[in-house]
């Protein structure tokens, strides 16, 4: 399968269950995933590497979910439908990868610490650099 192809489903299913556990906008999304998706520290240079090479995937990935009915965005908030609360629900009980179920298990601590900051003070934090 093709690498591009297998992050988009992967990175798809982790917006999903990140958005199961709150709505966000989409800045805040956008700099969530590359920290989960990335197992290793990396320092800030790396890290703003990192946003820019996932900024795209994740934009895919929302646009995929968004057309799928399983997340909407209103006003610049992105949040389940219905169908996506489903989705998720579902997507534990069947066949998941190791990969995603291990980057599902850290979203309850990545949010925990991410809820201490509001989007911007995250990117000053980080020092990402746009």
């Amino acid at each position: 399968m093709d690498y591009r192809i297998n992050n988009e489903a992967i990175i798809s299913c982790v917006i999903a269950q990140v958005l199961k556990r709150e709505s966000c906008d989409s800045l805040r999304l956008s700099l969530l995933v590359p920290l989960l998706m990335e197992n290793k520290t990396v320092n800030n240079t790396e890290l703003t590497l990192v946003y820019k090479e996932y900024l795209p995937i994740v934009v895919n990935s929302i646009i995929i979910l968004v057309q799928g009915n399983i997340v909407k965005n209103r006003a610049g908030i992105i949040s389940l439908t219905d169908k996506g609360n489903e989705f998720c629900n579902g997507m534990l009980n069947y066949s998941c990868s190791y990969r995603l179920r291990t980057i599902i298990s850290e979203i309850d601590t990545c949010l925990e610490e991410a809820q201490k900051f509001s989007t911007i003070e995250l990117y000053q934090k980080l020092k990402i650099i746009l």
